[in-house]
């Protein structure tokens, strides 16, 4: 299954998305990866993402965590957004920017 399939409801079954920023890397811009996962009765269970240009491997396994290049990596513990970090595509739809600007 890729993101843009259709699949039947499986049990179990992986989901392969061999450029995950198609838009960037037809544009020649540096920001793309490969992902694949796999899904077991509705849940997450195996992800991996790989960037060819920055050569890091995101890597998490349910109920055992996330690593980036076999470091152990988590989630901040910072409450609000003013004193956190960010990042938005935004080359969505037109009415995507007016969404964004409301939440943001």
């Amino acid at each position: 299954m890729s993101e843009e399939s259709e699949h039947k409801k499986a049990q179990k079954f992986w989901i392969l998305e061999p450029i995950d920023g198609t838009a960037n890397f037809s544009k020649g811009v540096p920001s793309f990866a490969t992902a694949i996962s796999f899904v077991n009765n509705g849940r997450l269970e195996l992800a991996a993402i790989y960037s060819p240009i920055t050569d890091d491997l995101f890597f998490s396994r349910y109920k055992y965590g996330s690593w980036l290049n076999g470091r152990v990596i988590k989630v901040s513990d910072r409450a609000d957004l003013y004193r956190a970090n960010m990042s938005l595509e935004l080359f969505l739809e037109p009415d995507a920017y007016k969404y964004y600007a409301r939440i943001l």
